[in-house]
């Protein structure tokens, strides 16, 4: 999973975003909310990245963004096949890279995500 967020591994249209939102299982932990859905096929999970409308200034979006591209990179195991929304709640921008890590191997755990 090295390349676990090029361009053919990420959700990229409004129409994949809809449908893992109305038929994904849905996580929540104190800075994400996690939707996942199982694909039909057995290829490269993708992922999509959605932050809050609450956090208003696009500096401070595409920064959480980034950290959350740097959490999945640092995920080796994650489940093949999946497709994955993780929306960024607004109390995010105010944590630290430590708590937003600890917070996330929680929600991975939560959701079975991980093969270990």
């Amino acid at each position: 999973m090295c390349c676990l967020l090029a361009k053919e591994n990420r959700l990229r249209k409004n129409s994949e975003f809809r449908v893992v939102y109305k038929k994904g299982q849905v996580y929540r932990s104190r800075f994400f909310i996690l939707r996942c859905l199982k694909r039909n096929d057995s290829g490269r999970t993708r992922i999509g990245i959605a932050p809050s409308r609450r956090i208003k200034k696009a500096v401070e979006r595409n920064k959480m963004k980034r950290r959350v591209r740097e959490l999945f990179q640092q995920q080796h195991m994650i489940k093949e096949g999946m497709d994955l929304v993780l929306n960024i709640k607004a109390e995010a921008t105010t944590a630290s890279f430590y708590d937003l890590k600890k917070d996330f191997e929680e929600l991975l755990k939560k959701s079975r995500l991980r093969l270990n």
